[in-house]
């Protein structure tokens, strides 16, 4: 048998107090979280442009670059190509044209920079490798750029003077030439040895001239003038062989592998002289007589003598 209990108002009012209460403490709690809530949020509305403005390494950590001025380089201007020299050989001179001195010589393949040229583009100033300066023709240079890109030249040096011309000098007037009986004439009057006659061999055909066989026994070329009538030079080789003899000569010319020559003269008298390329040599002067269809022999020696 349950016993059944009934609320009376005196219950049901503390009843309701305590849930008035509890409603209450939970308003409470409520408006305090959310207050709480507004504060931090607030809060880290207000901290990040702080982080952003003085904290640059959590900045670089986030993958956030700042960005860095980059210096500005000034190019420089593209250096002219080199020209190159085409000539094999090419002068190189103090001044556009031939008349200025030539300063170096330049060979094919060589490379030189242009600075400047004439108004008329055919001579270039140029700066070789090694800082020599001068002028070359414009002819025989590979430029690799227009000529007109070649700015002219403000200055071209001075053309040079020319030398004063070397007088030439007068020629002397020639020595006039001897006859050959002044050549004998001259050797006559001069320190000479005595020219023997000619021996006789005996008679032979010769046109009504004289015939003389000449041998030259001597190491020296030997010259033999005849005068008038006949006004010849007769010229006969050396004897590389031969040598000259002392105090006397040979007793018989020796013939073989001598120089020999053989002379139709006129006949009559005539003067004759005998020299040889040794000046040191006295030379022979004679007259000769000479017959006509005659035969005649003359050997020439030298013999040394004390003096």
């Amino acid at each position: 048998m349950k016993i059944k209990r009934r609320w009376g108002c005196r219950e049901v009012s503390c009843l309701a107090l305590v849930i008035v209460f509890l409603v209450l403490c939970g308003l409470v709690l409520w408006g305090q979280n959310q207050d709480k809530r507004a504060f931090q949020t607030g809060s880290t509305r207000t901290a990040t442009p702080k982080v952003a403005l003085t904290s640059t390494p959590k900045l670089l950590l986030t993958g956030i670059s700042t960005p860095i001025a980059t210096p500005i380089r000034t190019l420089a201007p593209t250096p002219q190509p080199p020209a190159e020299v085409t000539a094999e050989a090419l002068n190189l001179r103090a001044g556009p044209g031939v008349s200025y001195d030539k300063v170096g010589l330049l060979h094919q393949g060589e490379g030189l920079t242009v600075t400047a040229r004439t108004e008329a583009g055919d001579w270039l100033a140029v700066t070789l490798l090694d800082g020599t300066e001068g002028w070359v023709s414009a002819a025989y240079v590979d430029l690799h750029i227009p000529l007109d890109a070649i700015a002219v030249a403000g200055e071209i040096p001075a053309t040079p003077t020319p030398a004063a011309p070397t007088p030439t000098p007068t020629p002397a007037a020639p020595t006039p030439t001897l006859t050959v009986d002044e050549q004998i004439e001259r050797i006559a009057k001069g320190k000479h040895s005595e020219l023997p006659q000619p021996s006789e061999v005996g008679g032979v055909v010769a046109g009504g001239e004289a015939e003389v066989t000449i041998i030259n026994d001597t190491p020296y070329v030997l010259t033999i003038l005849v005068g008038t009538p006949n006004s010849v030079s007769i010229s006969m080789e050396a004897c590389p062989t031969c040598k000259t003899y002392s105090f006397v000569g040979p007793v018989f010319c020796p013939e073989e592998g001598r120089p020999r020559k053989t002379v139709k003269l006129k006949p009559g008298t005539c003067q004759v002289s005998a020299e040889v390329s040794d000046p040191s040599v006295v030379p022979f002067y004679g007259v000769w007589d000479l017959k006509g269809d005659t035969s005649y022999f003359n050997c020439f020696y030298i013999v040394t003598t004390l003096r």
